[in-house]
């Protein structure tokens, strides 16, 4: 039976597979949680884009309409996370579950701020891009796969009380279960 790993950090990642290397490969369910990474203050500080404070509608930010909402950019823990998977043996990992959980409170700016997703942001804040968050997965899960040869599955979980869309959720579960055939 695979053992079952979880990591909120790439560095918990990197860290578990140099312990890996020396113990018996057995392939691992493992759990990434992908933005507790933003509870890194540097990671944080490099995913900022005070330049995103704009209102959105479907067709994107609306730059005549300012607004106090500011909109992460994922480039930073995407990276962060791919360089911690690149160091998994492909034959190290069995399933993969994506965990779009997202902190409670980040810390910026010496306060507190409440972390949304685009899809549930109401008044002031910071958010996540739905669509940010479904390229960096399933990003991951191909690069995964095709490195694994297909000897992978994945899956994605949510918060229940904070999640994206229903849209986004099954459109990213629709993508992952085709990936894991």
């Amino acid at each position: 039976m695979a053992s079952k790993h979880s990591f909120a950090r790439p560095k918990e990642l990197s860290e578990f597979v140099r312990h890996a290397e020396d113990a018996e490969l057995v392939p691992a369910h493992i759990k990434l949680q992908l933005f507790h990474a933003l509870m890194d203050e540097i990671l944080l500080a490099e995913s900022r884009n005070p330049g995103s404070k704009f209102m959105r509608d479907e067709n994107g930010p609306r730059y005549d309409w300012p607004s106090e909402n500011e909109y992460l950019d994922l480039t930073a823990v995407g990276k962060a996370w791919r360089e911690a998977m690149l160091s998994v043996p492909p034959n190290l990992v069995g399933h993969v579950t994506f965990d779009q959980t997202l902190p409670q409170t980040l810390h910026i700016d010496g306060r507190e701020a409440s972390l949304h997703w685009d899809t549930t942001l109401a008044g002031a804040g910071v958010a996540v891009l739905t669509m940010d968050v479904s390229s960096l997965v399933i990003g991951m899960a191909t690069v995964l796969r095709m490195r694994s040869g297909g000897g992978v599955t994945f899956d994605a979980v949510y918060d229940d009380a904070d999640r994206p869309g229903d849209r986004h959720v099954q459109r990213l579960d629709e993508i992952l279960r085709k990936l894991s055939e």
